[in-house]
């Protein structure tokens, strides 16, 4: 389980709110996600299946702690 992310309880109907930060700029994020989804992604399964309700730069935020901007940046032809 990555150290660097902050969970807390949402209101709403999904069950973690989590921060994220980039490693590169100063961008940090607060994304809310399904614990169970949470789980199944640590034991295994992909982010893109488990998440597939967030955004590609919300997940590699997760994954790799690099925002879309920065992203971009470092691979503009992808």
């Amino acid at each position: 389980m990555r150290e660097d992310i902050k969970m807390t309880r949402p209101a709403d109907d999904l069950d973690l709110e989590i921060e994220c930060a980039c490693d590169h700029c100063d961008h940090t994020e607060n994304i809310t996600i399904h614990e169970a989804g949470y789980i199944a992604w640590h034991n295994g399964d992909l982010i893109q299946d488990v998440f597939s309700y967030l955004t590609a730069g919300q997940r590699e935020l997760m994954i790799r702690s690099t925002c879309s901007d920065c992203w971009d940046m470092m691979y503009p032809d992808i």
